[in-house]
């Protein structure tokens, strides 16, 4: 009976530790555990930032089928998970403008402003990254550690099978429509006509030279 008693306030005792998000959704928020149902994986700066969205210029994708150079994301802030797993969601930014960030997405509700979120309940899937290094939660210890950007992303391609790609470029601006060359001839319609009258005035007075010619030579 005793040994029963302790068996269960050992059980309360750990669920009464995890995180709410993590007891929600039943997924610790990490590399491990976020990297296989992130949709897509990236890793850039953000370049816009307010207390709606974030834009994300990206450098490489690590994961999924994205490739614009650009992400907009929501940028709010989850402030509190209720027991039935609710989220409190209050206005941003959850990161600054400025910020060199690797990032887990997934897609936003239809009805969304931006087209994606940080993955899990607390949008727990977003980490600065502060002299090339990222601080991660640590499954084995379930605490923070600082970890080198160069070894996570190792990681990440390992649990991957797929090297990080580049974004695709934008669209280059399309060159001006060439301009049509010009007609002379339809531009100067009476050219030839003009051309034709000189002809007929040299010849008439050729002519005329001739025959007076051939007056003197009869005097």
């Amino acid at each position: 009976m005793r040994r029963g008693i302790l068996g269960l306030a050992v059980i309360v005792a750990l669920l009464w530790s995890v995180r709410p998000a993590a007891a929600c959704s039943g997924i610790a928020p990490g590399i491990e555990s976020f990297t296989p149902i992130a949709p897509v994986i990236a890793i850039g700066t953000i370049v816009k930032s307010d207390a709606d969205s974030a834009t994300l210029q990206v450098e490489q994708y690590l994961k999924g089928a994205e490739r614009a150079p650009e992400l907009l994301f929501n940028n709010r802030t989850v402030t509190s998970i209720s027991p039935s797993c609710a989220q409190t969601i209050a206005p941003g930014p959850h990161v600054a403008a400025g910020s060199r960030v690797l990032v887990m997405l997934e897609a936003s509700a239809p009805d969304a402003s931006e087209p994606w979120r940080p993955l899990g309940l607390m949008y727990d899937g977003i980490w600065s990254i502060e002299n090339d290094q990222i601080r991660v939660f640590d499954q084995n210890t379930g605490q923070q550690q600082a970890r080198e950007i160069s070894a996570v992303l190792a990681q990440i391609e390992q649990l991957t099978g797929s090297a990080p790609v580049q974004p695709e470029p934008s669209a280059a601006t399309p060159a001006p429509a060439a301009q049509p060359a010009t007609n002379t001839s339809a531009a100067l319609p009476w050219l030839p006509i003009g051309l034709a009258l000189v002809a007929v005035v040299a010849a008439l007075g050729a002519w005329l030279a001739r025959r007076a010619q051939q007056r003197g030579q009869r005097a």
